[in-house]
Parts: structure tokens; C-alpha cells; sequence
């Protein structure tokens, strides 16, 4: 799925200017921001829930989702012209109330997709989502041909929404879902739920700081290019953050439930898993996001060729804290995950800024990355003091992905410039590199198999 995505970028990107993409990105920005103001953390908390499988709680959950769908589309249709006048940019002004509509197809899906997701059969949900990305990227693509602009984007995102609506009901048997409000199922949603909202308010907030403020600072058009450019960078962690909430969220919750020593496990085992394969694609985007934008993309995305590698080391660090805000909510401490979230946003936007000033757009990544990894330091301590985890296998994989990067890029930028002129650097050179570098990944290999229980890798 994230091939397809990738694929239809390209195409895009040729058939649009980085003006439209970034006109998206903050019409993305704000219905995420409105969405997550909305968010009461209703998925985990059915996932969560002794009565996940009770009716009642299912179509509670439903009842509610369908009013936050449509409350989540009049504010942000309402919010349209005050956006779009901030940002000069009048084609808010249409594409937010569009996109606000996926915000009520999605309030119709179907609680057979949580349900799934609780039971780990995630074979279903992978056919929806692949579905839905395909219906999506074709309007997208056809809609640009005839008509280029940022309806194109808009159009074909509300589309893929409806196919993937459609489908939770199609292809997902179960008991079709209808209007209840339940006074106890309410009354549990909404006391796990209330501290969710608030740290995903927060973390919103956190995540997208950058969306915000560089179109202030860069201008849509560098603005559009950047969300090229994270779109390759953050591939790795989207699909670690897919394992996370869909595999080992479900897993931890179900461990905890067992006792905290289970939960421990639970953790250990799954960094074990996914931290070394997240290390290694990391790594292999960034030593191929010059070449794969340098071919790709035509000149107006230069720029994407260095801020992927450089916004790498943020996936990297989100990755690790994606784990810790999983174990934290299986524990059951939305508090601690709502503080760890405004930690973030505060070391975001305080060294983001610092860089900005310091180093133009380059240390403003710089500051991101800085105020990421903050987080990390808390939340690391947070799991020590709840006896969940010592931080050590986030130590252990993170100062691997250290020094291979450190060594490949000192190598790649620094000694062999002295012998081969950079522009006529061979590929293969890189590629050598990178082979090298593979080596070392070979024993968390062989763990991460173990820890699978594949057969041949005792």
C-alpha cells in the first residue's frame, strides 16, 4: 500500500505544482487538528474493554462516532474562509468543506473494524485499506489529468474514504451497527476517553507544529516539497506505528489484563521485532532519497533530496515513542501519555524555533528532531518508574542506527569527495556502502526471527 502511495506521488508531483501540495497539507493539517479536537478514544477503548464484544457498548461507540463525523464537517467547514484568509490562499475555502466530508463517511464505519483489530485478524482490514487506497489514488490521478489542481487531492481523498466506508460493512461479516446511547457504555468511553482527547489535542498539536509554521517562514511552494520529501521519510514509521496499534497495542492490552509482568514481555518482544526492521528501512531511505527524488521528480523537488534523511532521524525517534505511548495506554495511563504529549509540543516548537533561527529551514528539522527526542527521554523514565521498561533495547537500537548512519554519511560526504568529485559519485559506491552497513544488521535478524519463532534461526 505505501508503494502505491509513493507511486502515486510521482505522479502527481508531475502532473502539480508544490503549491497545491502544500495548500493539502494544511487543509490536511487543520481537519486533523478539528478531528483530533473531537477524539475521545473511543477504538481503544473498546479494544481495551472487558465488554468489547457487548452490542450495546459496539453501538454506543457507533451512535458516537457518527456525531463526531458530523461535528468534526461543520467546524471545519466553518473554519474555511478564516484559514484560507490566513494563508492567502482562497482554495480553502472550497477544499475544506470537502475533505470535512470524509470526517462523516468515516463516523459510519462499521465497529466490525474494530472488532478485527481486537481480535488480531487483520487479513480483512488489510483488503479494505488497500481498497480504499486505490479508489483514492485513481480519482486523484484522473482528476489531475483533466483538471489540475487541489481538488484533484481533495476529490480523490473523500472518495477513497467512501470506498473504505462501504467495504467495513461489505466485507466484514458481523451485526450491523444502529443508533444507541447506552448511560454505562457512555459513561466507561467517555472516563477512559477524556484524558485521550486531551493528549490528542496535544500531540496534534505536536505533530503537526511544522505544517503550521513553515508555510510562515518557507512558503507553500517549500511547504509542498517538504510533504514530499516526509512522505518518503516517514514510511518506515507508518507502518511501525501500523504494528504498534493494530498488533501489539491489542497484544500489550491483553497482557496487561494477565498482569504487568506479561505487559513487560509483551514490550521487550515487540522492540525486538520491529525496531531492527524500522532501523534498517530508515536507514535505507536515507541513503536513497537523493537518488529516488534526483530521478523521480524534476527540479522544483530538489530540496526534498536533503530534508528526508535529515527528517529520517524524527521517524526514527517517533518510532520508539509510538511504543512507549502503546504500553502507557494499555496500562491504562492516559495522563502520563497526555503529558509525554505536551512535552513533545513544547520541545517542538521551542528548539524547532531555536533552529529556525539559528540555521534557517535545516535547524528547524534539527529542533524537531531535538524536541522528539525529549519525549523520549521522559516517557523512557515514565516506563521505569511503572517497572514496564528500562530503555535499554531503544539504547541499544538507537546507537546502531548512530553509528552506521554516522560512518556511511562520513564516508559518503567526507572522505570520499577527496577522491571522487561529489557530482560524479557512482551509485554503486553507495550501494557498496550500504551493502557494508547491512552486515551489522544480521544479528538483530536473527533475534527479531527468533522472537517470530521461524524455523532456522536458533
Amino acid at each position: 500500500m505505501k508503494v502505491l502511495q509513493v507511486g502515486a506521488n510521482v505522479a502527481l508531483a508531475a502532473l502539480l505544482s508544490p503549491a497545491i501540495f502544500g495548500v493539502m497539507a494544511i487543509a490536511n493539517a487543520v481537519m486533523q487538528g478539528v478531528y483530533t479536537i473531537s477524539e475521545i478514544g473511543m477504538k481503544p477503548a473498546v479494544i481495551r474493554s472487558r465488554r468489547g464484544d457487548d452490542p450495546k457498548l459496539l453501538n454506543t461507540a457507533w451512535t458516537l462516532a457518527v456525531l463526531r463525523g458530523l461535528l468534526v464537517f461543520l467546524i471545519v467547514s466553518a473554519l474555511a474562509y478564516p484559514v484560507s484568509s490566513f494563508y492567502s490562499a482562497p482554495e480553502l475555502m472550497l477544499v475544506l468543506p470537502v475533505i470535512g466530508l470524509a470526517a462523516i463517511a468515516s463516523g459510519f464505519r462499521s465497529t466490525n473494524e474494530i472488532t478485527c483489530q481486537r481480535e488480531l485478524r487483520e487479513g480483512r482490514l488489510a483488503v479494505i485499506e488497500l481498497c480504499e487506497n486505490i479508489a483514492g489514488r485513481t480519482v486523484m490521478i484522473g482528476w489531475a489529468i483533466l483538471a489540475p489542481g487541489v481538488l484533484a487531492l481533495a476529490g480523490g481523498s473523500l472518495v477513497g474514504v467512501l470506498v473504505g466506508c462501504v467495504l467495513t460493512y461489505v466485507a466484514i461479516p458481523g451485526p450491523r451497527n444502529r443508533f444507541l446511547i447506552e448511560r454505562n457504555a457512555v459513561r466507561e468511553l467517555l472516563s477512559f476517553g477524556v484524558w485521550i482527547l486531551v493528549g490528542a489535542v496535544i500531540a496534534f498539536f505536536g505533530r503537526q507544529v511544522d505544517r503550521f509554521i513553515i508555510p510562515i517562514i518557507g512558503g507553500l511552494d517549500f511547504l509542498g516539497v517538504y510533504a514530499m520529501a516526509i512522505t518518503i521519510a516517514y514510511l518506515p514509521r507508518e507502518l511501525a506505528a501500523l504494528m504498534a496499534s493494530r498488533i501489539y497495542f491489542p497484544l500489550a492490552a491483553k497482557a496487561f489484563r494477565q498482569s504487568p509482568e506479561h505487559l513487560r514481555e509483551a514490550s521487550k518482544r515487540g522492540k525486538a521485532i520491529v525496531l531492527p526492521l524500522s532501523s534498517f528501512a530508515i536507514f535505507g531511505m536515507a541513503m536513497s532519497s537523493e537518488y529516488f527524488f534526483a530521478l523521480l521528480y524534476d527540479d522544483r523537488y530538489v530540496d526534498a533530496g536533503w530534508i528526508a534523511p535529515l527528517s529520517g532521524i524524527i521517524a526514527w525517534i517517533g518510532i520508539t515513542n509510538d511504543f512507549a505511548g502503546k504500553t502507557m495506554l494499555a496500562q491504562g495511563a492516559v495522563r502520563s501519555l497526555a503529558a509525554s504529549s505536551l512535552v513533545r509540543l513544547l520541545g517542538c516548537v521551542g528548539f524547532g524555533l531555536l533552529g529556525g533561527w539559528l540555521s534557517g529551514m535545516f535547524g528547524f528539522i534539527i529542533g524537531l528532531a531535538v524536541g522528539a527526542f525529549v519525549q523520549h527521554l521522559r516517557d523512557s523514565l515514565v516506563l521505569r518508574l511503572l517497572g514496564i521498561g528500562s530503555g535499554r533495547e531503544d539504547l541499544l537500537y538507537s546507537g546502531h542506527l548512530a553509528v552506521v548512519w554516522s560512518v556511511a554519511f562520513s564516508v559518503r560526504y567526507l572522505w570520499l569527495p577527496e577522491f571522487v568529485p561529489f557530482e560524479e559519485r557512482a551509485m554503486l559506491v553507495d550501494v557498496g556502502l550500504f551493502a557494508v552497513a547491512c552486515l551489522s544488521y544480521v544479528p538483530m535478524f536473527r533475534r527479531a526471527a527468533r522472537e517470530l519463532g521461524w524455523a532456522g534461526s536458533r
